[in-house]
């Protein structure tokens, strides 16, 4: 197996991992969160086999699952892609409900001294996999490798602890909760130069995801080639990062939906039709950005891809209220 396939298989299962900081930081539909607490999962186990999102805004350590999805884990997120750390989308009391029990152990884990530790490892483990490519690509010494595995612990589980504390604080709005410390410059510190490129790797996350997921659908005979795939995911990056560009420049909120086979970016301004329209041409740009990387079978799957993400997107938004 050529050694950038394993890498894609090895990101495949540590994204499904990374729901560990998604599953908590982002709102989740009110039924996949009835199943998961009628079930009662520790959350790494949840984290696991849950198909997970990747969100503009989040701190990379969470996103992003194997193929296909497991059916019986949650599904879907949506948070605003120009949202700062920390930030979520509104809580009901519904929601604010179901989610207490999984606040309040993750908080007695995270204040207690000797339980935190586990956290952090299990965020550690998760990050190693994640971070693997650029590890090699960085050509990062063990000791320097460990280090950041440490900072991205530490900023993960700042993020779900602050979160949680809303939660768990009924006259605490997620919308407008204060985000936890900037690590930026510990990162940059231990980097120094090669900040840039780990900024960069962590702002693609999701395209890496998407690229995972079409090469998993693919046969032998259309296998994509190793660098065909970097070539894929620094195009779709490219693409995303203009969309991100130009709705910000238009004063509009750009959003994020995922359901652990890629990303669709969409305007959250206007009713749930535009909303899903939005969506449905930033994906068309997205598709066009991939003709003359793909073959024609290798585009057909790409494209039912999109398919079925769109389709599950307009879904959730019409179920959900475009909430």
């Amino acid at each position: 197996m050529p050694k950038l396939l394993r890498v894609f298989v090895g990101l495949t299962i540590a994204l499904a991992a990374m729901n560990v900081w998604l599953y908590y930081q982002l709102e989740m539909t009110r039924a996949e969160l009835e199943f998961v607490r009628a079930n009662e999962p520790h959350p790494a186990a949840v984290a696991a086999s849950a198909a997970v999102p990747i969100v503009r805004g989040a701190p990379a350590a969470a996103a992003l699952p194997p193929t296909p999805a497991d059916a019986s884990a949650p599904k879907a997120a949506v948070a605003s892609a120009s949202a700062g750390p920390g930030t979520a989308p509104p809580l009901g009391d519904t929601r604010r409900r179901l989610m207490l029990p999984f606040a309040r152990q993750f908080l007695a884990q995270y204040d207690d001294p000797s339980q935190r530790p586990t956290l952090a490892r299990q965020s550690r483990t998760l990050s190693a996999g994640q971070y693997s490519q650029l590890r090699e690509k960085l050509k990062l010494s063990p000791e320097k490798f460990d280090e950041l595995l440490g900072l991205l612990a530490d900023e993960q589980l700042d993020q779900q602890a602050n979160y949680f504390r809303c939660v768990v604080n009924p006259d605490c709005d997620p919308a407008h909760l204060l985000p936890p410390p900037d690590r930026s410059a510990e990162f940059q510190a231990l980097l120094g130069d090669d900040y840039d490129e780990f900024a960069k790797y962590r702002g693609s996350l999701g395209e890496w995801q998407s690229v995972a997921q079409l090469r998993g659908r693919l046969s032998d005979a259309n296998a994509l080639r190793d660098s065909d795939a970097e070539r894929l995911v620094g195009s779709l990056s490219a693409e995303a990062a203009r969309i991100r560009e130009e709705t910000s420049q238009q004063g509009a909120t750009l959003k994020g939906w995922g359901n652990g086979t890629g990303m669709v970016w969409y305007t959250g301004d206007g009713a749930i039709e535009q909303q899903i329209a939005s969506a449905q041409a930033n994906a068309q740009r997205m598709r066009q950005r991939v003709v003359g990387i793909l073959s024609a079978e290798q585009l057909r799957v790409f494209d039912q891809l999109q398919d079925d993400l769109l389709e599950g997107f307009a879904s959730y938004m019409r179920q959900n209220g475009g909430k």
